[in-house]
């Protein structure tokens, strides 16, 4: 299962260890995820980890992705994040893109403002769930 990362589910696993983002990277290798990053999300989680809580929690992140499974997707163009623009605001564009250029199953995020809406995820093709949605459908069976 391919699951793209938006960078608040880094930020909350850099800033919370035991919770459920940072379970989806821990666990990827073992469950069969690969976390798909993007330059954009990783530059986000990171200025925002060490800003609110200093560099150790940037670090801590880094380390759990150690034996993680992931990949960071290609660079995307103005293009592939300006398809986007009529589904959410303009900050978020980036992310809706590189699921899709990740060929993601799934969108993990906790932004229930601009992308955990029923608008965006009635447009989007992928669904977009927040960790706690993502491990019911998980356990239950429902991802694909």
């Amino acid at each position: 299962m391919r699951i793209f990362l938006d960078a608040c589910c880094l930020y909350s696993a850099g800033r919370s260890p035991g919770g459920g983002s940072a379970k989806i990277i821990l666990l990827s290798r073992e469950l069969g995820f690969t976390i798909l990053l993007s330059s954009i999300t990783i530059f986000e989680a990171k200025n925002n980890l060490i800003k609110h809580l200093g560099k150790t929690a940037f670090n801590e992140l880094l380390a759990m992705f150690k034996n993680a499974s992931s990949e960071l997707i290609p660079d995307l163009s103005q293009k592939e994040i300006n398809a986007f623009e009529n589904i959410t605001v303009e900050k978020d564009l980036h992310v809706l893109a590189g699921a899709i250029k990740g060929k993601a199953n799934v969108l993990v995020t906790l932004d229930r403002k601009h992308l955990l809406n029923q608008k965006v995820r009635k447009a989007f093709t992928i669904p977009i769930m927040n960790t706690q949605e993502f491990w019911k459908a998980f356990y239950e069976g429902t991802l694909k």
